[in-house]
């Protein structure tokens, strides 16, 4: 019998899915249908990481401190609730990119950028801000999503499987143009574990084609380069969203 992990794009969508199981197939307690936060969280318990988590008005504070700390020419010293989410919001952008801030250092010294903040600047935000959470014994979100992919990497090089993966023989990920860079390291992951999946871009359910993409390859469907993986069922819309439509290509599965 084929066990299935899904992961819906919202919380709403995977109650739809489960109302449609229990409708079609009773009882689904031990369900796999999950989005993207709770799978994370099923998983992180086998990370190597076991700091506790922060909430986003932590992030906030852990900044503001992290800033103190800093005490950069360039900010300033009491910023304000703007500037905090700006600033949150890069370094939500560099981790989300499965990047460091020393990433940003050694891309800054290649560029000549006339920006409010230097390249530079931002890079030892992140550090201080990284460094503040690391003596704290706490982590973010994005942390954790990093120490998930960590281990699933450990798990692909010693030939096991997480937990929350037994049993399971087919991976179905829904709408997965809204995953991050980071998510998309997490979902190949996932599925060179498995090794069978089945990947959807939004569409009209009554309006699509299913590809078995046998070998890795890169599939020009509705104006968009979309990479595949060997084995994996690909499910597009002939009318998909906007963004496909102007061209968007979606990030490598690495």
């Amino acid at each position: 019998m084929t066990k299935t992990l899904m992961i819906a794009p919202t919380a709403r969508k995977a109650a739809d899915h489960l109302k449609r199981a229990a409708g079609s197939d009773g009882c689904v307690m031990g369900h796999l249908i999950l989005t993207f936060p709770q799978l994370i969280a099923a998983l992180a318990g086998e990370s190597n990481d076991t700091r506790e988590p922060i909430d986003h008005i932590g992030e906030r504070i852990a900044l503001r401190r992290a800033l103190e700390r800093a005490s950069l020419p360039g900010i300033l010293e009491s910023p304000g609730p703007g500037l905090i989410e700006s600033l949150l919001g890069v370094i939500r952008s560099i981790k989300t990119g499965a990047l460091t801030p020393a990433d940003l250092r050694r891309a800054a010294n290649g560029l000549a950028l006339a920006a409010a903040i230097p390249p530079g600047d931002l890079a030892k935000v992140g550090e201080a801000y990284d460094a503040l959470l690391a003596q704290a014994g706490l982590r973010d979100h994005y942390d954790r999503e990093a120490a998930v992919l960590a281990m699933l990497h450990r798990c692909e090089d010693e030939g096991r499987r997480p937990r929350l993966l037994n049993g399971v023989d087919h991976v179905v990920i829904a709408e997965i143009y809204d995953l991050s860079l980071l998510q998309f390291m997490i979902a190949a992951s996932l599925i060179r574990i498995v090794g069978a999946a089945e990947v959807t871009i939004q569409a009209l359910p009554q309006k699509h084609q299913e590809v078995n993409v046998a070998n890795p390859s890169r599939l020009l469907v509705c104006e968009s380069t979309i990479p595949c993986l060997p084995g994996t069922l690909l499910t597009v819309g002939s009318l998909a969203g906007q963004a496909w439509h102007h061209g968007a290509i979606l990030p490598g599965w690495t």
